[in-house]
């Protein structure tokens, strides 16, 4: 009951003030306007939370349910706190890489992908129109 209630109440709150609170922060740093600054910072944890727990839902009871039944009791804290290291990593790269949500993530996606293809038809073109007939 711990588990299920940390993950479906506390690790939301817990991803949610991360973004909030280090995104606010940058933030301010860069701008006087705090009412748009906390409304844009809001906007976006919102839409990186749903996201970032799907990803948190697969490692975290993974993580739990191994530490639970193979780690020592004195070694439990470590085993959590090891893989915490690298989950605070995963957050930081989601979070600075300008909050960048997963609806810009695909609309930038496309848009690289449009230009490759474009580029690629452009060295085809120039290729053929290179070769003797």
């Amino acid at each position: 009951i711990k588990v299920l209630a940390d993950q479906a109440i506390g690790a939301p709150l817990y991803i949610y003030g991360y973004y909030v609170t280090t995104s606010f922060g940058k933030a301010v740093a860069t701008t006087n306007d705090l009412s748009k600054t906390w409304s844009e910072t809001t906007h976006k944890a919102n839409q990186m939370l749903w996201p970032t727990m799907l990803q948190h839902w697969k490692l975290w009871p993974f993580v739990h349910a191994l530490n639970f039944y193979f780690a020592p009791i004195h070694h439990r804290v470590l085993v959590q706190n090891t893989v915490l290291v690298g989950w605070s990593g995963y957050l930081s790269h989601l979070n600075n890489r300008q909050l960048m949500t997963p609806t810009q993530e695909i609309k930038v996606t496309i848009i690289r992908r449009g230009t490759e293809l474009k580029i690629e038809a452009e060295r085809l073109k120039r290729q053929q129109e290179k070769q003797p007939n």
